[in-house]
């Protein structure tokens, strides 16, 4: 049941004018969902001719959604390095013994393209939109699936449910749209006969490996370079720069009774709690996630703690290294969004400014230990990684410049 096209999608994608016809195709997305569906993805491919067959799909549909769009326009937390950084952890996930291979191509095509929708629409628009960049990206590459032919319809469906899933909500809530209309949004479901479906959980474990580890801190630094609406634990909040980079670590009540607004620093405390079976975003990581989740959230802590309890440092010399090591994190990334954080940076007080020149530091050196073990990775699947799409001779900047630890 094909409905809108690709290029027809592009451009109502863009459009805040078209949320309603936009809300409309994903109920009708809704509506074909059942908890079977991931049954159709069942397949008689071993594990290494599934993966093949997921990268050839994946390198098709991006090509055709990236046709007449520059990578550089999304935002700079959501650019090509993450991009890469999300196909090498849904590869790592592809090869776990536990996986069946029939998941393999939600989880890569998933795991790998679930922020594409970024480029059309401002991921940080959410607040005030019932259609997101998930469900962006769910239809676009439902649409340049079926159009290339690379995946079948039902194959289709159930990965653009994995992909609008990515966002995981606990709770429905109510959204005052940009067009004025009032709409709700709804969790989707993940379940079933109180199993995970784990077509649907593959693409969230990946986004979650992006969002802890020495990676997560650059990362997640480079949306700081413009006032945006964040979301945190309790609810959406506008983040500025000044304000969320005081190292503070307040408690859960302190940051409720300030209106939720979170430092960078809770930020990624956040997501560092969130790395747990114990965690509702946790509950069924198993085997490789386990293992690599944990490894993550060490290095996240380690990191914290070092901006929690600064030393004395070479504060010129760290801040210079890290506008540099960002280009690393994201290859694409604009001179001008570097030296904009870089003026911001100096503009704070010295105190916080030597508090996260120790998390900076710390950071970087956290990011060569993972890049040797991701590097040693990729050199055990060289015909699965062979280029990633966008970025030729496969992931740039993987590591660090030796020029970087001259502090």
């Amino acid at each position: 049941m094909r409905t809108l096209t690709l290029n027809r999608l592009k451009g109502l994608v863009a459009d805040p004018k078209a949320e309603g016809e936009l809300y409309e195709e994903m109920q009708a997305l809704r509506s074909r969902f059942t908890p079977t569906l991931a049954a159709t993805a069942q397949t008689r491919l071993g594990r290494e001719d599934a993966i093949a067959r997921a990268m050839d799909a994946l390198k098709a549909i991006q090509h055709l959604i990236l046709d007449g769009k520059d990578v550089r326009d999304g935002d700079a937390g959501h650019g090509l390095g993450h991009w890469s950084r999300d196909c090498i952890h849904s590869l790592y996930l592809a090869h776990d013994p536990f996986l069946d291979p029939g998941l393999v191509l939600p989880g890569i095509l998933g795991g790998t393209l679930h922020d594409i929708g970024t480029l059309f629409l401002d991921r940080y628009a959410d607040k005030s939109r019932a259609f997101r960049h998930a469900e962006a990206a769910a239809l676009l590459v439902r649409a340049a699936g079926l159009e290339s032919g690379v995946i079948t319809e039902p194959e289709a469906d159930l990965v653009a449910w994995a992909i609008a899933a990515h966002t995981h909500y606990l709770r429905p809530s109510v959204v005052e749209c940009v067009d004025g209309v009032t709409r709700e949004v709804h969790p989707y479901p993940d379940t079933h006969d109180g199993q995970p479906i784990h077509a649907v959980w593959l693409p969230r474990w990946t986004d979650r490996l992006d969002c802890s580890g020495p990676c997560m801190v650059g990362r997640h630094y480079l949306t700081l370079a413009k006032d945006h609406e964040d979301f945190g634990a309790h609810g959406f909040y506008t983040a500025k720069f000044g304000e969320v980079m005081q190292p503070l670590l307040r408690s859960d009540e302190e940051i409720k009774a300030a209106g939720g607004k979170q430092t960078m620093l809770e930020h990624m405390r956040m997501f560092a709690r969130s790395q747990s079976n114990e965690s509702p975003y946790g509950k069924y990581d198993r085997g490789r996630m386990v293992h690599q989740r944990d490894t993550y959230k060490a290095s996240l802590e380690y990191i914290i703690a070092q901006v929690a309890r600064p030393t004395d440092v070479n504060l010129e010399r760290i801040t210079k290294a890290w506008t540099k090591f960002l280009r690393t994190i994201e290859p694409t990334l604009k001179p001008e969004t570097a030296q904009t954080l870089e003026s911001n940076f100096r503009q704070l007080d010295v105190g916080s400014q030597r508090a996260w020149a120790c998390g900076f530091r710390t950071a970087m050196t956290e990011y060569l230990v993972w890049g040797d073990r991701i590097s040693e990775f990729l050199q055990s699947i060289p015909d699965a990684y062979d280029e990633f799409p966008g970025l030729p001779g496969g992931l740039l900047g993987l590591t660090a410049d030796d020029s970087l630890m001259e502090y």
